[in-house]
């Protein structure tokens, strides 16, 4: 590395200056994420490339190291890919990024990742002050940093203004998830509008009034009342037509409870006593699910992007409740079981081969992330849920679209997803920041259906 402090120099070797008709003293344009400087070329008899300390400061770059380079036209480079990973404040104040250590260490031969909170954007100096994995020291630096090519959004749910500032300096699709909150009824109206993903949805309104819950209650044995920005199954009731009336049950404190109602207006005195009515909430057919040892299941399907902007299906996770339960939620007392135990347990209920459900469900997923895309986009990592009707039809029932790690238990039937978890993402990250001509392992990951049968 080039110490000069009065000139900003750009060390390059022999074979690259013949190639690109460069000599010393020729005055380039170098560019790192939103930051740009003018460069005064040396030339080396050494492979790598420098640069010079006055240069790294232009650039606001730590020194040690590697970077990707791509040419923007005569005279005109860019170093990269710069990774922004944007999470909470409370995150950034609490200096919690263990989570983020794959990630660093993943791109630390690749380009830069930093890790920076919606108080770090300073879009006047057009830099970002984050936090940078220093593998060395093995600690987390805080530095100031240019905005970067790409940004991956953790905050949950999105917040959109932020989103605008880094775009202004950034540009436009350069965000990923651009939405992590696909609420559920966002999620109807938009798949309903395709006509094969529209017969794989239970139909779903909007709650406005009494009314709403009556009509469709004359439709179907059973309605689920959800908010439509819930998580964890939190506010969730479902109700089931009887003899005596409606039968009702909801999650409470110490856990599932069930009551008898008379008609669909204390269906509404329900949710004010749960302190839930002032949400919007929707009302949604309840599906005669397929049971597993009488057990209600779910799928949860991770749906990816890789490197060359194609969605991809991993791995699929199955959440299974006790047989009195009616939420399959591990908050709500579900738990995992590996899906080819449960693809073996199914047996002839089934009316595909294992081969033609795995496939069935992976389009699915594929084409749900596709549609949902094209709306809320770009999005990198879904997990979709699916459940299973009495006929074996497929149900999509919610995009989760900032998805948590899944149980260390449920990782044994997919062990490449330990890793797999970080590759997509940051794959992805090196197509969207247009770097992904890099030779890196990411690259390998393919589209399509890699699960075992």
């Amino acid at each position: 590395m080039r110490k000069d402090k009065k000139t900003r120099l750009w060390e390059i070797p022999v074979n690259f200056a013949r190639d690109y008709g460069l000599q010393k003293g020729d005055l380039v344009e170098l560019r790192c994420g939103s930051l740009s400087a003018k460069a005064v070329i040396t030339v080396s008899s050494r492979k790598n490339f420098g640069l010079s300390s006055d240069l790294l400061n232009k650039l606001s770059l730590p020194e040690h190291l590697k970077l990707g380079l791509k040419t923007e036209g005569a005279k005109r480079f860019r170093l990269g890919p710069v990774i922004g990973i944007l999470t909470f404040t409370h995150v950034i104040e609490k200096r919690d990024f263990s989570r983020y250590i794959p990630y660093a260490m993943k791109m630390k031969n690749t380009g830069i990742l930093y890790v920076f909170g919606p108080k770090s954007i300073n879009s006047d100096l057009k830099i970002i002050n984050g936090y940078f994995y220093d593998e060395r020291r093995t600690r987390w630096r805080k530095r100031d940093f240019p905005f970067p090519d790409v940004v991956m959004d953790r905050i949950y749910p999105t917040n959109f203004t932020n989103h605008l500032i880094l775009e202004k300096a950034m540009g436009p699709n350069r965000i990923f998830n651009k939405n992590t909150l696909i609420n559920k009824m966002q999620f109807f109206e938009t798949l309903s509008r395709d006509h094969l993903l529209s017969n794989h949805i239970p139909e779903t309104k909007p709650l406005g009034r009494v009314e709403d819950i009556e009509y469709m209650l004359t439709k179907y044995q059973g309605v689920m009342l959800k908010p439509v920005d819930g998580m964890k199954g939190r506010g969730i009731i479902e109700v089931i037509k009887s003899k005596q009336g409606l039968t009702c049950r909801h999650m409470g404190r110490e856990g599932q409870e069930t009551i008898s109602i008379n008609d669909a207006a204390e269906i509404l005195k329900l949710l004010d006593n749960l302190g839930q009515r002032k949400r919007p909430y929707i009302i949604q057919a309840v599906i005669h699910r397929m049971k597993y040892n009488k057990q209600p299941f779910e799928f949860r399907v991770m749906t990816v992007k890789n490197g060359n902007d194609e969605w991809a299906v991993p791995a699929i996770f199955t959440k299974i409740a006790d047989p009195e339960q009616f939420l399959t939620n591990i908050s709500a007392g579900a738990n995992m079981i590996f899906f080819q135990d449960l693809l073996d347990g199914l047996g002839e209920k089934l009316p595909y081969s294992k081969k033609e459900f795995v496939n069935l469900l992976s389009s699915l997923s594929i084409k749900t992330a596709s549609v949902l895309e094209k709306s809320y986009g770009p999005l990198g990592k879904l997990g979709l849920d699916i459940i299973v009707g009495d006929s074996g039809k497929p149900w999509l029932i919610e995009a989760n679209g900032n998805p948590g790690l899944m149980l260390r238990k449920s990782l044994q039937e997919y062990p490449e997803w330990r890793s797999e978890m970080y590759d997509y993402p940051l794959s992805y990250c090196l197509f969207l920041s247009g770097f992904s001509h890099l030779n890196s392992p990411l690259m390998s990951l393919k589209s399509g259906n890699s699960l075992p049968i």
